[in-house]
């Protein structure tokens, strides 16, 4: 399931550390803002700050506050769980990881039009994927801080719309409506956790308004017991291959995970009996969980809210692996905030019970927001607003290089050797060897002139790269060879200049040969090239970075990614710069 794979991510922990460079910063701004506000507030006027405070962070509305009461579990306990989800999404292999891990694969099989809707903005996140993350994560922190500490007031509805805003975005974006991924099903989460989040926070928004909807005691039990039918819906479809061999090999997923082994061991045994006997598990699951979809429904009974319970924690044990245990995991799946739910419903607290179980005088005693508790709500808000506005910023320069550095295996740096050398001709006609335009630093690079799909996209990322550096991108020499045995005339590779405008620079080489000098060339810098009966040529796809004295000092390899080439440039710009 989304979030949940087993692809490797160690290349993903390369951005760790820029992730917490820009969390410190973060981090430490919104301090000085919640000390500020915390000295600022101490100097009021006692009577002027309360007066305010018990408007925007007040006390006097008890609808949420009243102990022990389903609004009062509900605000805190799924406060607590939004801020868990906002360091999650500050694990190091989050930035790299969440499109491709958890979003991507949220769409497959997704109709065109909801792919097309969804990916521009997965695009906009790799440009820029550490900004992004960080603002992602302190927004749920400032949701998660805000439920937990202030019980009423304006700045607690403002942030529960929010985090209804919020969670329509993660549905959407982050888990493609829930529903069209291979394998969407109650064991996996479906139709997604984030729905929860956000009928949680509908119904403390109708709980302090007083709507009449939320005084009905079947409301939570009837939105639990849709949400679990949909999800046993799903699971009893044949096409997600529950009745075959797809439940085993989820379980077998789920035990191989990196947990205690007490948990993987049970879930081998699962998935030892869904390998026996697919069709008998699969329709125990479904059974249990439509049987405690009705009960909730039907019966205003303990049993049945342990019952489903208990359903609800078979799946998010054997399915969702509790949400926690992979390196791109952000949340705790749907598990325990349908748990949470049902906990609130066995407390058995009614609607009036929240406006009434206390006095006014009782609660504005009890419940004053304190000082230090709305000094740390505005050191969240803080640090959330700047890490919007360095995000937002960030979008009208170049692409971060981050999403480049785990694409692919990244820049590597070489022990120094000279670069072998070669002597050549330019698509001007001129005799240009290795030794005539040393004293700059070279990016050297092997393409086909005639130059289909992947060799458009390499040029591009060196012109782009070229753009970046402005005025000192003239003081680096940037030199393509030819790889095409049968396009290796000065026509070809003058034809290739003008087609990307690369005739118009002193410094862009275009160079070519006779098949037994490039095949010594490509030899030496270990090209391997092959073409194939229909004319296609294959080659090693590298960017050789070499200093002023004709030494190598690096490589980077594989970037021929179209989605990524604004990155691959300003990852070449970067490491171009340390040979100025």
């Amino acid at each position: 399931m989304p979030g949940m794979g087993s692809q490797p991510a160690s290349l993903y922990g390369a951005l760790s550390h820029p992730l917490y460079n820009l969390l410190f910063l973060t981090v430490l701004a919104g301090l000085v803002a919640g000390v500020l506000f915390m000295f600022i507030a101490s100097w009021w006027p006692t009577k002027s700050r309360d007066s305010k405070w018990s408007l925007w962070s007040g006390w006097g509305d008890g609808r949420l506050n009243v102990p022990g009461s389903v609004a009062s579990f509900l605000r805190i306990s799924f406060g607590i769980i939004w801020t868990f989800d906002g360091m999650f999404q500050l694990r190091p292999d989050l930035p790299g990881g969440f499109v491709s891990q958890v979003a991507q694969p949220s769409l497959q099989g997704a109709p065109s039009i909801v792919t097309q809707l969804i990916n521009p903005l997965l695009n906009l996140w790799n440009t820029h994927p550490i900004r992004a993350d960080v603002v992602s994560g302190w927004l749920q922190i400032l949701i998660g801080i805000t439920m937990i500490f202030l019980n009423s007031g304006r700045v607690l509805q403002l942030v529960l719309w929010l985090s209804v805003g919020w969670s329509a975005v993660i549905f959407v974006f982050g888990n493609g409506f829930g529903i069209f991924y291979n394998g969407a099903s109650f064991v996996t989460g479906a139709p997604a956790a984030i729905l929860i989040y956000g009928f949680v926070s509908i119904y403390l928004l109708g709980l302090a308004r007083g709507a009449g909807w939320t005084k009905n005691p079947k409301t939570l039990p009837i939105s639990v017991a849709t949400f679990l039918f949909l999800g046993g819906f799903l699971q009893a479809l044949p096409q997600e291959g529950y009745w075959g061999k797809s439940l085993a090999a989820m379980f077998e997923g789920m035990a191989s995970a990196n947990q205690p082994g007490v948990f993987s061991t049970v879930i081998q045994w699962a998935s030892d009996l869904a390998r026996a006997e697919p069709v008998f598990t699969n329709a125990l699951f479904v059974t249990l969980v439509f049987a405690s979809a009705v009960c909730l429904v039907i019966f205003k009974k303990r049993w049945a809210v342990w019952l489903a319970i208990l359903v609800t924690l078979l799946g998010w044990w054997f399915g969702q692996d509790f949400g926690i245990f992979s390196a791109t995991a952000t949340d705790f799946n749907s598990g325990l905030p349908l748990i949470l739910v049902l906990t609130a419903i066995l407390r058995g607290y009614q609607a009036d019970e929240l406006a009434n179980s206390q006095s006014g005088t009782q609660l504005l005693e009890a419940y004053k927001t304190t000082l230090a508790a709305s000094s740390l709500v505005v050191a969240c808000l803080f640090g959330t607003l700047l890490s919007a506005v360095l995000f937002f910023a960030s979008l009208f320069g170049a692409d971060s290089a981050a999403i480049a550095t785990v694409d692919s295996s990244g820049y590597k740096y070489l022990s120094p050797t000279n670069a072998p050398a070669f002597t050549l001709t330019n698509f001007d006609h001129r005799i240009v060897s290795l030794s005539s335009i040393e004293g700059s630093p070279i990016l050297l690079t092997f393409l086909n002139p005639l130059c289909p799909g992947e060799c458009q996209t390499l040029t591009r990322e060196m012109l782009t790269a070229a753009k970046q550096l402005g005025i000192l991108g003239s003081k680096v020499k940037f030199v393509v060879i030819d790889v095409n045995p049968s396009a290796t005339s000065v026509v070809d590779t003058s034809s290739y200049a003008r087609r990307f405008g690369i005739n118009r620079y002193k410094n862009w080489y275009v160079l070519s040969g006779q098949p037994g000098q490039l095949k010594k060339v490509w030899s030496n810098y270990s090209i391997q090239v092959a073409k194939s009966t229909d004319g296609t040529v294959r080659y090693t796809q590298v960017f050789y970075f070499i200093d002023s004295l004709g030494v190598e000092s690096g490589i980077l390899q594989d970037t021929a990614n179209a989605s990524y080439s604004g990155s691959y440039s300003t990852l070449i710009a970067q490491n171009l710069k340390q040979l100025l």
